[in-house]
């Protein structure tokens, strides 16, 4: 019955579709319920039920309760999105995602300046990737509990994981950037003497994505086919459509098993038993295995268990016999407040209470839906919805705040880069959400300060600047 419940909740996926076939612009919302879509019905379809946990595989009542939960909270979803886009005026917000893209990129014209910044944004990149394998070869084998706190103090500096956190903010920026870059370039509004800039930037974010996990570069495709959909909607034809679809395949057959191949091989340098000095000779062994048919793209990411978690979790809290009434939420608010503003705040967040409520000895993959569940049965698909609108409307009013008070148009693709993010991270707790809020403040900021840096030598990115929408518009008369 899986696989039949799974089918019937494709239908509010297909009213999404139906605006994309009708060249229609997509809030938020409407990308939101594309990605539920592919972990609650999409990976039900395609999975290998064999891999569910016993107590959502045999039993039917969880069954049907976890396909009634997710229809109930994907519709309500879908009608309170309409009610909002149809009352209150968000046009100039990030909440109407396809429209703030298109404007952007439509209305600041670039310079070619812009490619340079975009260059050091992908040294950035590099960066981190080889932070984080630094960090590999130091934690692979065997090594004392005391060397690997050492060494965990050494690399989990506030700077570090700041960096490691907003990895992903940085390759979306950098890929709209890139994208509005060549789409002016096209048009011939920005004159280059050489190609070679835009070439080298292009060969560099390839072997980034080499070597990030398989589902970031997925995002990277997602992503630029939302922002290739923005602003050619209304001159889209199937041979556009088919044109994109040959790339983003050739993409996922060439380059997955690769990365496949490169995970492997990182598993084993963890583990101790292999050596090497570099991540070129990483990769290059990734490449020979995939080449020579040794690479199990299954086995390699744990796939086949893996895609359930989310669809599972969401039984372990049908099952699970705790209804929190409201602990969860206030745990979730507790554990996300930073220690330097409440010392004493709660160990443990939402997560860890669920875990704990739930039965389960292990990590179970959490999502707004699920703790809108756990905190109450009866009400729990429709307090996963009011945790989104909370969240979405509190990152509207701070990135129209941001934008109004710091209105450098440059860092508007930190919104988009941001938002994207958390529509798309369906696995995540309320507390996780929270504090991404104060990461993409300190993002904002960090670009913000790394532009005007350039523009104190008189470097300058976007040739002129329209006007900045006020935070919230009033709801139209």
């Amino acid at each position: 019955m899986i696989k039949l419940y799974s089918i019937i909740s494709l239908l509010p996926a297909l009213l999404i579709f139906q605006k994309m076939r009708k060249r229609q612009d997509l809030t938020c919302i409407d990308i939101l319920v594309l990605f539920q879509t592919l972990y609650m019905c999409i990976v039900p379809i395609i999975g290998d039920t064999e891999k569910v946990l016993n107590i959502v595989r045999d039993d039917g009542e969880v069954q049907f309760m976890i396909f009634f939960y997710y229809n109930i909270f994907i519709w309500f979803l879908i009608i309170a999105d309409r009610m909002i886009t149809a009352n209150i005026n968000l046009r100039g917000t990030p909440y109407h995602f396809t429209v703030y893209i298109r404007k952007w990129i439509e209305n600041n014209k670039l310079k070619t300046s812009t490619i340079f910044f975009l260059l050091l944004l992908s040294l950035l990149q590099w960066y981190i990737v080889q932070m984080d394998f630094a960090r590999l070869l130091e934690f692979g084998g065997n090594i004392s509990q005391e060397q690997e706190r050492e060494l965990q103090a050494d690399y989990n500096t506030p700077f570090n994981m700041f960096l490691s956190g907003g990895i992903l903010v940085v390759r979306l920026y950098v890929m709209m950037v890139a994208y509005a870059f060549y789409y002016q370039w096209k048009k011939g509004t920005i004159k280059m003497k050489s190609n070679w800039p835009f070439i080298l930037l292009i060969i560099s974010e390839v072997f980034i994505h080499l070597q990030i996990p398989r589902i970031q570069f997925l995002e990277t495709l997602f992503f630029l086919l939302f922002v290739f959909y923005s602003v050619n909607k209304s001159s889209l034809t199937m041979k556009n459509l088919s044109r994109y679809a040959v790339i983003m395949a050739l993409a996922v057959v060439v380059v997955l098993p690769i990365m496949s191949g490169v995970k492997i091989v990182r598993r084993l340098l963890a583990t101790g038993n292999v050596s090497y000095s570099n991540f070129i000779e990483v990769m290059e062994t990734g490449i020979g295995m995939m080449l020579k048919g040794d690479v199990d793209i299954e086995s390699a990411d744990n796939k086949s268990e893996r895609m359930w978690d989310l669809y599972q979790s969401v039984g372990i809290g049908v099952k699970a016999d705790y209804q929190g009434d409201g602990t969860l939420t206030l745990y979730a608010i507790l554990h996300s407040i930073p220690k330097a503003i409440y010392p004493d705040k709660p160990a443990d967040g939402s997560q860890s209470l669920m875990e704990k409520h739930s039965g389960m000895n292990h990590d179970i993959s959490d999502s707004l839906l699920l703790i809108g569940i756990m905190e109450n049965k009866v009400i729990g698909p429709l307090l996963g919805i009011l945790y989104y609108f909370i969240v979405f409307f509190s990152l509207v009013i701070v990135a129209s705040f941001l934008r109004k008070v710091i209105p450098e148009q440059m860092c508007n693709p930190v919104t988009v880069a941001a938002f994207f993010n958390w529509m798309n991270h369906i696995e995540i707790s309320f507390d996780g959400w929270v504090s991404s809020v104060i990461a993409f403040v300190l993002w904002y900021l960090f670009f913000f300060f790394m532009i005007k840096a350039f523009s104190f030598f008189n470097i300058r990115f976007i040739k002129h600047k329209y006007h900045v929408t006020p935070a919230i518009p009033l709801r139209q008369n």
